[in-house]
């Protein structure tokens, strides 16, 4: 039953992965792509979680884990870069 289960899962974290892509490529706006983007990113997480459990190894944790902090920090900066124009703040014009 379990087996059944993930594999569900992972057809439909799929699909949205799919759609997403279509959204990431179509998007009508910049923070829609942006947001695409970072939610593929963490359904690609939720993707090496299922796989841990299918697998039953530690490294996919690993991987989710980076996956997740890389959608984050990529989400901020470019929506940093949208706002201000740039990534950095400093005190140089």
């Amino acid at each position: 039953m379990l087996e059944v289960v993930i594999y569900l899962s992972l057809i439909a974290l799929s699909i949205s992965i799919l759609i997403l892509l279509v959204r990431l490529i179509r998007g009508p706006s910049v923070p829609d792509r942006i947001m695409a983007a970072d939610s593929i990113l963490l359904l690609v997480g939720g993707v090496s979680l299922i796989l841990s459990v299918k697998y039953g190894s530690d490294f996919y944790i690993d991987i989710a884990i980076l996956v997740g902090v890389v959608a984050f920090v990529g989400t901020v900066a470019l929506t940093k870069f949208i706002i201000k124009g740039r990534v950095i703040d400093g005190d140089r014009d």
